[in-house]
C-alpha cells in the first residue's frame, strides 16, 4: 500500500495568532478520493506529541478499509502550536504565552481543519483525537 502526503502551513490569522502545520494523506490508488459521501479524517495528537504520531493508524486504517465497506476520502494530521514542526515556526509567539488551538471536536472543525481543508460543503469530517484535545467537550 502506497500512501502519499503532503505538509502545509496554514496562517490562520487574524482567527488565530499561531502557525498551523499539517499534513494530508492520500492513496493515489483509492477509488474514494472523490466520493462525496467518503468521511475526511483530521487527527489531533495529544501533548507531548505531533501530527505523524498518527501515521501507522492511518496505514492500518486504509488496509482495514480494503478488506471492507469502510471508505475514506483523505486523512489530515494537525500539529498543535507548540509541538512539532508548528512549534519551530511560532517559537517566538510562544514565549508570549500559547492558548491551544484545539480543545475540542469544534475546535478541530472551526479553527483548525477548516482554514486548512479545501471542503466542496458536501464532505464530511471526522475528528480522531487522543488524550488532552478529545476530553474537553465540544
Amino acid at each position: 500500500m502506497v500512501l502519499t502526503h503532503e505538509s502545509y502551513i496554514f496562517d490562520p490569522r487574524p482567527y488565530y495568532p499561531l502557525l498551523v502545520t499539517a499534513n494530508r494523506y492520500l492513496r493515489p490508488d483509492s477509488l474514494h478520493s472523490n466520493d462525496p459521501d467518503a468521511p475526511t479524517l483530521v487527527f489531533v495528537h495529544a501533548t507531548g506529541f505531533h501530527k505523524e504520531i498518527w501515521e501507522p493508524t492511518m496505514e492500518d486504517l486504509y488496509s482495514f478499509a480494503d478488506r471492507s465497506e469502510l471508505k475514506i476520502r483523505e486523512m489530515w494530521s494537525i500539529d498543535a502550536p507548540n509541538h512539532g514542526e508548528a512549534a519551530i515556526l511560532n517559537e517566538k509567539s510562544l514565549l508570549w504565552g500559547y492558548e491551544p488551538v484545539c480543545k475540542s471536536a469544534r475546535d478541530v472543525r472551526n479553527r483548525a481543519a477548516l482554514p486548512c481543508i479545501q471542503l466542496d460543503g458536501k464532505n464530511m469530517l471526522v475528528a480522531c483525537m487522543h488524550s488532552s484535545p478529545a476530553s474537553v467537550p465540544g
